[in-house]
């Protein structure tokens, strides 16, 4: 079988053969047994023996696969999914443990998608599927383990690149995947001289529980002996590790190739080692297995990944009122392909997609609250090749009635300094906010100089819940910077609770609730604060385009405008002005001649409203 791969932005093509290619989706949701396992890899490797397939058939069969052990491995929904059992670690109680062997090759890549379960407990680490190879095993009638080496012993007969995820013993750190293989690098064999068991390489930081995740792995054999092998990862197409002077195998083992896929996953480390255990049993899911080989690029300059910008929300902490129908909106483009689809997420979890452009869903939220946006873009015909952006949003039960006051909030600078400021009266405006009528006197003492919160106080005409609480130790705060803010936990006083933006309106101090209709104005006027309460709702002009996209001389034109004074910048995926011009004209002009290849937001702002296209030059 060969397929067709986009390697670079030259539209360079190359052909690759297909060795393996398994997505699960001819299996109802059931238990995944050894007769399954046949029928989705035989034929597409080498024929089905026991010296072919390690683990599954003859000797330690039992304790190293999938049936006859404690835990279940099930499709579900399409998926292969790895069970691993409460209190224990190893593949004797967790995961899988099979190696389709194929016909030796020198370079090779493999990809596949990988989900950890919602809530997933990450412990200290387990394995995860990589390439490897064997000498022997393949072309004789032995079964077993083989010489693909494992536990904390190297054998010059095999090598293995598996991956990890990985957290600190005292499991205090996010979780995060690293490389973890056995190259001839650790020929002593002796944990004194090498380390312990594989070596470790951080390929990915902070992991995610209930987010799918391609792992995309190229191996390049080097010359028996010499350090001139290709090790490269990606996550999500992005490329995390490079090694191009890997030494896999020693001299004299020019038989010694990729060979097998690595189908291992379970908890450990040592398996009487309670920091690899989890109180609870769990799940993994993986999904799209696929190796290929006979690639005539090794990928040095591999396939750009899509673009994508959300238009609405425009900008991060941007208000929305609950009952209110929202329109998620996103560009997209491939600088070398063409884009499938957008994907629209809430917190992090799939809600719909788009297929065409301009891309939109809509949304009614049921609940007040912080909430993420996220967009995802895929090319076409590279599910692996994706990139996704996020924003957050505040849904607040504001109606057309609420009297309630944003002052500007979130505002673009940080607070200055308050040297112990006291306000005597405390107004709380607008709906669904606490009882502070006890409130005698509020107490700040905040240097920015120091990023130090000293004060944070309030005294109580009646000693409820105290005479004076001061809570700058039990609560978080970012004062000194852009979008200043505060969190109140544990204060003991119903529906004070909570994320507030923070200003300064004059002399007087403001704290305006993130989800919901009310702020807290601290003032030594007996006159009630008036509202400044800014429009959560803008008129978004529909017509602008910019054309064309991409750019294909040093101009790039921009149409249907209004009359209306506005802004027209040229700004970078991490959010700098690259080019800004004033314009009253229905259409503009722009010379791009000096800013470098790439891909930009064309952003239309004027005093009621804002508009941003994604483009590529």
């Amino acid at each position: 079988m060969v397929i067709s791969l986009l390697f670079n932005n030259q539209h360079i093509f190359a052909q690759c053969n297909t060795i393996i290619d398994v997505d699960f989706n001819n299996w109802n949701d059931r238990r995944y047994s050894i007769a399954d396992i046949k029928s989705d890899f035989n034929n597409k490797v080498k024929p089905w023996t026991g010296s072919t397939y390690r683990g599954v058939e003859g000797p330690g069969a039992a304790n190293n696969l999938i049936e006859n052990t404690p835990q279940e491995t099930r499709i579900v929904n399409g998926t292969l999914r790895a069970q691993y059992l409460k209190n224990d670690a190893s593949g004797r109680s967790g995961g899988f443990l099979f190696d389709p062997y194929f016909d030796g090759v020198e370079e090779a890549y493999l990809e596949y998608k990988i989900k950890f379960d919602d809530n997933f407990f990450w412990a200290t680490g387990g394995k995860l599927p990589g390439l490897g190879g064997s000498t022997s095993g393949i072309n004789s009638e032995s079964t077993g383990r083989g010489t693909i080496p494992s536990g904390c012993r190297y054998n010059t007969n095999g090598w293995s690149a598996r991956l990890m995820w990985r957290r600190n013993r005292a499991q205090t750190n996010a979780p995060y995947f690293i490389l973890y293989s056995y190259f001839a690098d650790k020929e002593n064999g002796d944990p004194r001289v090498d380390g312990d068991c594989g070596d470790g390489k951080r390929i990915y930081t902070d992991l995610k529980d209930d987010k799918w995740y391609t792992i995309r792995q190229y191996i390049k054999m080097n010359t028996p002996g010499q350090r001139n092998g290709t090790v490269i990862m990606w996550i999500d197409g992005e490329e995390t590790y490079r090694d191009d002077n890997a030494k896999i195998r020693n001299s004299g083992k020019s038989n010694l190739k990729i060979n097998a896929l690595i189908m291992n996953t379970y908890r450990g480390g040592s398996r009487t080692d309670e920091v690899w255990h989890s109180p609870r049993t769990e799940y993994t899911f993986f999904d799209d297995f696929k190796v290929w080989t006979g690639c005539s690029n090794t990928d040095n300059n591999p396939n750009q990944l899509p673009t994508v910008a959300l238009t609405n929300p425009s900008q991060n902490n941007q208000t929305f009122t609950l009952g209110e129908t929202i329109t998620l909106r996103a560009n997209a483009a491939d600088p070398d392909g063409d884009v499938d689809r957008v994907n629209f997420k809430i917190n992090g979890s799939y809600y719909k997609l788009d297929k065409t452009s301009p891309y939109s869903v809509t949304w009614t939220p049921t609940e007040a609250g912080t909430y993420t946006i996220g967009a995802r873009a895929f090319e076409e015909g590279q599910e692996g090749l994706s990139t996704e952006v996020i924003r957050t949003i505040i849904v607040t039960t504001d109606t057309n009635n609420n009297t309630s006051c944003s002052y500007g909030t979130p505002v673009a600078s940080g607070i200055g300094a308050m040297d112990k400021i006291s306000y005597s009266n405390t107004y709380v405006v607008g709906n669904g906010g606490p009882n502070l009528s006890n409130i005698k006197e509020f107490s700040i003492n905040w240097n920015p100089q120091y990023n130090g919160l000293y004060q944070f106080a309030f005294n109580t005409k009646n000693g409820t819940p105290d005479w004076y609480i001061d809570y700058k130790n039990s609560m978080s705060y970012q004062l000194k910077n852009a979008k200043p803010e505060v969190t109140l936990s544990n204060t003991g006083i119903a529906n004070l609770d909570g994320s507030y933006w923070v200003t300064k309106n004059g002399n007087d101090f403001v704290m305006v609730s993130k989800t919901k209709a009310f702020s807290i104005y601290f003032s030594n006027s007996s006159s009630t604060p008036a509202c400044n309460k800014a429009s959560v709702n803008q008129k978004i002009e529909e017509k602008m385009i910019v054309y064309p996209n991409p750019i294909k001389g040093e101009v790039i034109h921009v149409g249907g405008l209004s009359t209306t004074t506005k802004s027209l910048q040229i700004v970078d995926l991490r959010g700098r002005i690259i080019k800004e011009i004033s314009s009253e004209n229905t259409s503009e002009t722009i010379d791009v001649s000096d800013i470098p290849a790439g891909s930009y937001l064309l952003i239309n702002k004027s005093k009621h409203s804002r508009q941003s296209i994604l483009f590529i030059k």
